[in-house]
């Protein structure tokens, strides 16, 4: 919950931008690590967003994205 806290309380702060690619990168893990398929699907798409982002932290949230989006029943979106 601290990472939702912190992205409910300074997401959209400039202070903040720094730290958005690791936040949201360590919450869609997570999500992904408690089983929450279905938020980690959208917070990977937000991840993903976050400029910056090394090649090896989006490969990751690829292959993490294709797995939510089976588990949820998404397997078209999961291509």
């Amino acid at each position: 919950k601290g990472y939702q806290r912190f992205l409910a309380d300074f997401g959209e702060s400039a202070e903040a931008k720094e730290y958005l690619g690791h936040v949201r990168y360590n919450l869609s893990a997570a999500l992904m690590q408690n089983q929450k398929f279905d938020a980690a699907s959208e917070e990977i798409e937000e991840a993903r967003k976050v400029p910056g982002l090394a090649p090896e932290k989006l490969e990751n949230l690829a292959f993490w994205r294709g797995i939510a989006l089976m588990q949820i029943g998404e397997q078209d979106k999961a291509r």
